[in-house]
């Protein structure tokens, strides 16, 4: 009975040294001037919500694949889940880029974000 209280007290006490290692969450302090990651694959999951309900629905924007425009490339983003769409996006050196895209019609409601 001796020994094995022992021997676990020694396990605890190992237990408790191997399990208090420093696993730090701390953000880093990596600076960016990318307001949007993209690139191919990426996806966004969003839940919509009103001062009412929980939850009103979910839109999800994922990059399917890059396009030239005018001799430009972008990036396409299919959105689902609250109508569906086709977005355009790019990043600049001085921002965002980003409209709705329309093959026949082009850039619809270009937006740019600094």
């Amino acid at each position: 009975m001796f020994r094995t209280s022992v021997l676990f007290t020694v396990f605890l006490s190992f237990s408790f040294f191997v399990g208090c290692e420093d696993k730090s969450t701390e953000p880093l302090e990596e600076k960016t001037t990318t307001l949007l990651p993209l690139a191919v694959g990426n996806t966004w999951n969003y839940k919509l919500y009103n001062q009412i309900s929980d939850s009103t629905g979910q839109v999800i924007w994922n990059i399917t694949k890059k396009i030239l425009v005018n001799g430009n490339e972008y990036y396409l983003i299919t959105s689902t889940g609250f109508g569906n769409s086709y977005f355009v996006a790019k990043n600049e050196s001085d921002g965002l880029f980003l409209s709705i895209y329309d093959s026949t019609n082009g850039f619809v409601s270009p937006f740019f974000y600094k």
